[in-house]
């Protein structure tokens, strides 16, 4: 089994000295806490959302914090204030771009989607200073396609679901630049959460007869730790 302290030194901590550090002003963390309780506010009278209540304000503001970091160092607005139902904002969060922003807590790995449509970039929070977020790089929807494992997801409600899974591949991830979204601008973008996103069959990932990189993914992430204990820890929230 695998063991995920370990697993996170190995994939994740190995690769922070090319993380770019954001730090966050006192204004702007007022501004990503009161949007954050406001579209929490508007998530508890849906079904999906009565069940946490208590932890959706702090997911929100971790989401929220890591569009606020991509947004200041790419000198650009991406937060959408806007408080509605999920399905009328699900949609990558860089305006003008199909490429979304996925932040978690330290010592957890990012949940995604099991089958991405589009590239997303990924965020860490600071364990201890709130002002703190870690921009750790891109990744194409090949890459986190590839490298995922459900056994990185530690909320067994959440796992059970089966639509989620963790995202390891830290160091497939590439440097986020202008240059590097590009490739995405002016997607054409759905709301049905089922196509969040049009992605031309180019930048999807190919499929193979043979063993598919996904499985070789997973192999080389067990491979690891195939000797270890799985060591359960307690579930803080997800982003």
């Amino acid at each position: 089994m695998l063991d995920l302290k370990d697993l996170y030194q190995q994939r994740v901590s190995n690769y922070a000295a090319k993380f770019v550090k954001v730090v966050l002003n006192p204004l702007e963390l007022k501004y990503i806490t009161e949007t954050a309780t406001a579209i929490a506010r508007s998530k508890l009278s849906e079904t999906a959302y009565k069940r946490d209540g208590a932890s959706v304000v702090k997911r929100y503001i971790n989401g929220l914090k890591g569009e606020a970091a991509v947004g200041k160092f790419l000198k650009m607005q991406i937060i959408n204030p806007d408080v509605g139902v999920s399905i009328d904002f699900d949609y990558p969060d860089i305006p003008g771009y199909g490429v979304g922003v996925k932040t978690v807590d330290f010592g957890h790995f990012p949940i995604i989607p099991k089958v991405n449509k589009y590239p997303q970039v990924i965020c860490i929070c600071h364990p201890s200073r709130n002002e703190i977020v870690y921009i750790c790089g891109l990744g194409s929807v090949d890459t986190l396609n590839r490298y995922q494992h459900s056994d990185l997801i530690l909320d067994p409600n959440l796992k059970a679901k089966g639509t989620k899974t963790g995202f390891w591949g830290f160091s497939e991830l590439t440097e986020l630049t202008m240059a590097s979204l590009e490739p995405f601008k002016g997607m054409e973008i759905f709301k049905d959460p089922e196509d969040a996103v049009k992605v031309s069959r180019s930048k999807m990932p190919k499929k193979s007869k043979a063993k598919s990189k996904k499985e070789d993914a997973e192999d080389d992430l067990e491979d690891l730790d195939e000797d270890e204990d799985f060591e359960d820890e307690d579930e803080d929230d997800e982003d």
